[in-house]
């Protein structure tokens, strides 16, 4: 039963894009759509490449330069003054 529908599913397909009066349409908007779908999924991934890259050096930056807690200073005797 599946496999019929399967091939019913194909045929149909194959109606829908060999049309004469509308398949060159529709064949041309599908291939439109799916390299459209693909540049936009290749630009999204490159942008979250950026994203993560970033917040990478930024992390790094943080773990390099950490702030050591300022040590309180210790008080000298002020100079004495001989004369």
């Amino acid at each position: 039963m599946k496999r019929l529908l399967g091939f019913g599913a194909a045929i149909a397909a194959l109606t829908y894009f060999l049309d004469p009066k509308n398949g060159a349409r529709r064949r041309n908007r599908t291939r439109d759509r799916a390299l459209a779908f693909f540049r936009q999924s290749g630009t999204k991934a490159e942008r979250a490449r950026r994203i993560v890259a970033a917040e990478a050096q930024g992390l790094k930056q943080k773990a390099t330069h950490v702030k050591k807690e300022k040590q309180p200073q210790r008080e000298t005797a002020a100079p004495s003054k001989t004369s």
